[in-house]
């Protein structure tokens, strides 16, 4: 009982309080963190603007001021307007002058005056103004970097362009006040938001505290007492949910005890009439227990001759098969034997047709090789008037060469003569040339001719040696023909004798299936009694079985009975 308890015994981040409680909180705080957060970026904002905007002024003013006095830029005259001007209560915060050309007329620090200004801004606005162009708008505050420190910079240019002020100062101390004033208010908040949090917490854990009753009403009814006590009277009486819901569970408690009370007197009953069922039935048990023994010993002698039976017609069946399958083997290779000698004929014609190819091939041969010949004997008649020709124009050259010599000694009047002279040698030149060109052609055709006669000759071996090998196949292709023929009448011969081992077989077969269909007959005979005897035992198992679980209930059921109180 007291290990049940501390089971029912819920954790607080479990239970309905709690975790009322927890969504609270989170709810409150994150709502405070997004208002927190809304609140710090406007003030931020707002801040930022408001110090921009007064950094702005501030420079125009003292700018429109400086204008309007005539514009001295002296430098003592600067230091009596300027010192001491910035954002009230920010020490980083200072003013400074700049002329058009970038030198600084005043600094806070002495030691700044007279050097290039080094603001990147003011810079680019320097750039400007030396180009020429007065740069817009004139007053204006913006963010840079300074040796990695961001500052604002708000700066008025002078409507002649002479010179730029500038007021200056850093980020961070401009935004360290808005960050005292940011805790500050979070901490206002964080005391409002706990003390209001609290105030919540007491109320929710004063709303809720019915709900323990209400569990501690149900785990009683959870233990079976459904007896009343001042608890249960003082839920039923609320006029929240809470007595509503307390007044249905009292009013389930009276249904549930007349539905107990009826239960616990039918157990008895049932407790009775399961104890003779379950002694009737177990003398039943015993006798289809003997019935079965004996119809069993009769089906395995039916099985078992069944079995015998079937096994001799499958084996039966399995020799059919073999022949069958043996059957079509022989078929295929009757078959492949057609086609063999049909391949055979086939081959025999083609080597036929191969040898006469050959003889022709070999008559083309010779006869090419006696026009080699003809045309090598030819070249070499070529040569020979190619030998001549060349002769002729080496004396055509000397005898130019002779007359180009009489006509030099004849002087102007056997010009025209060596002309022609210096004509002759030329041509004689050219045939010369010529000559020896187609003495080469010629000695390369002679050498190609010689080449081929020697080709021609080898192809010729190889044609004879062909011949020789058609020769040898076809003789081959005889032998394998007459080995056909032999295969073919062998293969008819096997294809008879299997044809009469099938009706053998299928004799066999019906004889046997015969037997082994009045065997299986026997044996389902035999089967369907065992199976009749052995389903009435195993029903009567289960009756037995079942009454005596029955049995069993109706004795759990009267002790769960009594366990109830009311």
């Amino acid at each position: 009982m007291e290990k049940e308890k501390h089971q029912n015994k819920v954790a607080f981040l479990r239970s309905m309080t709690g975790r009322v409680i927890v969504a609270t909180v989170a709810v409150i705080a994150v709502v405070v963190v997004l208002l927190n957060t809304i609140m710090i970026s406007e003030f931020r904002s707002s801040v930022e603007n408001t110090t921009k905007n007064y950094m702005k002024d501030v420079a125009k003013a003292y700018g429109v001021s400086l204008e309007k006095g005539g514009g001295n830029l002296d430098g003592n005259n600067l230091k009596s307007i300027f010192a001491g001007v910035g954002v009230q209560g920010l020490s980083s915060s200072y003013a400074y002058v700049v002329n058009k050309d970038g030198t600084m007329l005043y600094h806070p620090t002495a030691s700044k005056i007279g050097k290039p200004v080094e603001n990147s801004v003011v810079l680019g606005l320097v750039k400007q103004l030396k180009g020429g162009t007065i740069p817009s708008p004139r007053n204006i505050t913006t963010e840079y970097l300074f040796n990695g420190v961001k500052k604002y910079a708000s700066y008025y240019i002078a409507s002649d362009g002479k010179f730029i002020i500038v007021i200056s100062a850093d980020y961070s101390e401009v935004m360290s006040s808005v960050d005292r004033t940011l805790i500050a208010g979070s901490l206002f908040g964080s005391i409002i938001g706990v003390a209001g949090l609290i105030l919540l917490v007491y109320i929710l854990i004063r709303s809720l505290r019915p709900l323990k009753q209400m569990t501690d009403f149900i785990n009683k009814m959870s233990d079976l007492d459904f007896r009343s006590d001042a608890n249960s009277e003082k839920l039923t009486s609320r006029t929240d949910e809470f007595g509503v819901m307390a007044r249905a569970i009292v009013n389930l408690q009276h249904k549930l005890i007349d539905v107990i009370s009826n239960i616990r007197g039918q157990s008895e009953k049932l407790y009775h009439s399961s104890t003779g069922m379950h002694k009737s039935i177990r003398e039943m048990n015993e006798t289809t227990n003997q019935v079965d023994v004996a119809v069993n010993e009769i089906a395995q002698g039916a099985t078992s001759q069944a079995g015998h039976t079937q096994t001799a017609s499958e084996n039966v069946i399995e020799i059919g098969n073999m022949i069958e399958e043996t059957n079509k083997q022989v078929d295929g290779l009757d078959e492949a034997n057609s086609k063999m000698q049909e391949s055979q004929k086939t081959a025999i014609s083609i080597i036929g047709e191969l040898g006469d190819t050959n003889d022709r091939t070999k008559q083309t041969i010779e006869q090419i090789a006696e026009q080699t010949k003809t045309t090598n004997e030819s070249a070499g008649k070529i040569r020979e008037a190619t030998a001549i020709i060349s002769n002729i124009a080496d004396e055509t050259n000397l005898l130019s060469l002779n007359a180009s010599i009489e006509a030099a000694r004849a002087g102007e009047a056997g010009r025209g003569f060596a002309v022609v002279a210096s004509q002759i040698q030329q041509l004689a030149d050219q045939s010369s040339n010529s000559a020896k060109q187609i003495e080469q052609i010629v000695d390369k055709l002679i050498k190609d001719s010689d080449q081929a006669v020697k080709t021609m000759d080898s192809v010729n071996e190889i044609i004879e040696q062909q011949s020789d090998n058609v020769e040898r196949t076809k003789s081959a292709f005889d032998e394998v023909s007459t080995g056909i023929d032999a295969s073919i009448d062998a293969v008819s011969s096997i294809s008879s004798q299997m044809k009469q081992m099938d009706e053998a077989r299928k004799k066999v077969v019906e004889t046997v299936s015969s037997l082994s269909a009045i065997a299986q007959e026997n044996a389902a005979s035999t089967e369907e009694s065992s199976a009749s005897v052995s389903s009435i035992t195993s029903i009567a198992d289960e009756i037995e079985h079942s009454s005596g679980d029955l049995q069993d209930i109706a004795t759990e059921l009267d002790d769960d009975m009594k366990k109830f109180k009311y």
